[in-house]
């Protein structure tokens, strides 16, 4: 993928999540879009294509929403790392692998999050953490099926 399509897609998965899947947060948690299309490309793109995904994609997510430049943008090429680490494992035709990257991708997220929040000294209460990981899992993953089976439908056109 080249630069400028990369960009616009982390600016179209960014306009997706602070708009159209607000609607549906479940006790104010919404899905993680940006992961979900973070595995994706972890599946059909090259190691380039998804360091770059993380680096927009975090960029923009902290310019607009985080008080702290640069926690998105770490914490999604940790994941990219760990994605390409374990790239020869996935199966590109089987569900299995999608649901189970997104469940690892979402998990790690939130705990290293979690974690640079405790390290910066704001507060934040593991209980909500818990609850957070539980209801934004089960978003992704369902969120991660139906656009796993909607984009290799379209990939194999």
């Amino acid at each position: 993928m080249k630069i400028i399509k990369i960009f616009f897609l982390s600016l179209i998965v960014f306009l997706l999540q602070s708009t159209v899947v607000q609607k549906i947060a479940l006790n104010d948690v919404i899905p993680n879009v940006n992961l979900i299309v973070l595995v994706l490309i972890a599946i059909y793109y090259n190691n380039k294509t998804i360091l770059l995904y993380s680096l927009m994609s975090g960029l923009i997510q902290d310019l607009y929403t985080s008080p702290y430049i640069g926690i998105n943008i770490m914490i999604y090429i940790v994941i990219s790392l760990l994605l390409i680490r374990f790239e020869s494992a996935f199966n590109k035709t089987n569900i299995i692998s999608p649901i189970f990257l997104i469940s690892m991708a979402t998990s790690l997220y939130n705990i290293m999050y979690f974690v640079i929040l405790k390290v910066l000294n704001l507060n934040f209460n593991v209980y909500r953490l818990f609850d957070i990981l539980i209801i934004q899992l089960t978003l992704n993953v369902i969120l991660g099926i139906i656009i796993f089976k909607l984009t290799q439908k379209e990939i194999s056109r």
